[in-house]
């Protein structure tokens, strides 16, 4: 009986530890201003890539820069409307910023999730 609770007690704690983190999220709630947004990776080792997704809705055009070490890797042109915006790939570093411009939006906002993988 007790190898039997061992067993159940080291499967959960092994179950448990396999899970993934959740996304990280960041909501920019009046992308009438411009904005940083940074998110940095928690884990013990350097993250091997990366995924992220931004949506939302803007009554303009935008931009968002994607920064990683301080340097721009990626620009994303953002149109009126419906935003649904994400990429995933390979990414060495431990933090990820994205730099949002709100060109000609007047109104609106935009949710940032993502997911550092080891």
């Amino acid at each position: 009986m007790r190898l039997a609770i061992f067993w159940i007690f080291a499967a959960a704690i092994t179950l448990g530890g396999c899970r993934k983190p959740p996304p990280q999220t960041a909501v920019i709630y009046d992308a009438t201003h411009e904005q940083f947004v940074s998110l940095t990776h928690v884990g013990a080792k350097p993250p091997s890539s990366l995924a992220w997704r931004i949506t939302g809705k803007l009554d303009g055009s935008g931009t968002v820069v994607v920064l990683r070490d301080g340097r721009p890797v990626q620009t994303h042109s953002l149109a009126a409307g419906a935003i649904d915006v994400e990429w995933r790939g390979a990414w060495p570093s431990r933090q990820i910023t994205f730099h949002y411009l709100p060109g000609s939006v007047k109104h609106g906002s935009l949710q940032v999730l993502c997911r550092f993988r080891d």
